[in-house]
């Protein structure tokens, strides 16, 4: 199953995370959770893609160039078709 989690809060752990058993993860960064991909965030050494909403980064001040490597930027246009691809969605 592909399951899509939105994750919208800084204090989100990987422990938590790791409880959901899941082949296939998508992890949305938004709102404070957009502060994950700018930092050294132990939820990015989880096998998952990871994608953050650019409107939340710009809201925050946090620059596009500071986004970690294995993490897409999209706009909310964007964020709808991704949104399509999981089965489930989950916020944290």
């Amino acid at each position: 199953m592909r399951l899509g989690i939105f994750i919208s809060n800084y204090r989100c752990k990987k422990e938590t995370l790791e409880r959901i058993k899941n082949a296939e993860l998508g992890i949305f960064l938004v709102q404070n959770g957009v502060y994950h991909a700018v930092t050294e965030s132990e939820i990015l050494k989880m096998q998952a893609e990871f994608f953050v909403l650019k409107e939340d980064l710009l809201t925050r001040g946090l620059s596009e160039d500071k986004v970690k490597e294995n993490i897409k930027i999209v706009e909310y246009g964007d964020l709808v078709d991704l949104m399509l691809k999981y089965e489930k969605l989950l916020w944290m």
